[in-house]
């Protein structure tokens, strides 16, 4: 939906904080004040389905001779110029990492095969309210305002528009 609207996607947090590097296998692994103890997608009910998936990754990227962070960071640029990954790190090799993965080439197949692993997933999550996002500390309802700060437009007639497009995300698409 917004890329019909011309609205890139500034994906957040793309490697999950070392979920999809592999640094980090079980909810356990959180520290005490990490706010994904909360958030269901990461119970220890659905923690093994996401390790699924992190661990083809891996594999993949070994095969390809690269790590999963960069894969995973690979297959985000692969899915088009408005698909925009925005990693953070503290360290120089990490930063160095991730810069690597321009070069990483993802094949049709290959990108087929990771959404694959993806739309396999499901993780069962009670409390999940579809049209709502979380921030650092809150679940509020999507506004105007809110996509202000998340949607921006790429095209010059949306730049030009007096109205902003309203667009509605399940929180687990923005998070």
């Amino acid at each position: 939906m917004c890329r019909e609207l011309g609205i890139s996607v500034f994906a957040y947090s793309p490697l999950g904080r070392g979920i999809m590097t592999g640094q980090i296998r079980s909810p356990d692994d959180f520290e005490e004040s990490d706010l994904r103890r909360r958030f269901p997608r990461f119970s220890p009910e659905n923690f093994p389905k996401i390790l699924v998936l992190v661990d083809r990754v891996k594999e993949l990227a070994a095969k390809k001779g690269y790590t999963p962070g960069q894969l995973t960071m690979a297959w985000l640029l692969a899915q088009g110029e408005d698909i925009i990954p925005i990693p953070g790190t503290k360290k120089i090799k990490y930063l160095k990492e991730n810069i690597g993965a321009v070069h990483v080439q993802v094949s049709k197949e290959e990108e087929q095969e990771i959404r694959g692993w993806i739309n396999e997933l499901d993780l069962r999550a009670r409390g999940f309210r579809r049209g709502y996002w979380m921030s650092s500390t809150t679940l509020r309802p999507c506004s105007r305002r809110s996509m202000r700060l998340l949607a921006l437009p790429t095209s010059p007639i949306d730049r030009d528009s007096d109205r902003t497009p309203e667009v509605v995300l399940p929180m687990h698409a923005i998070t």
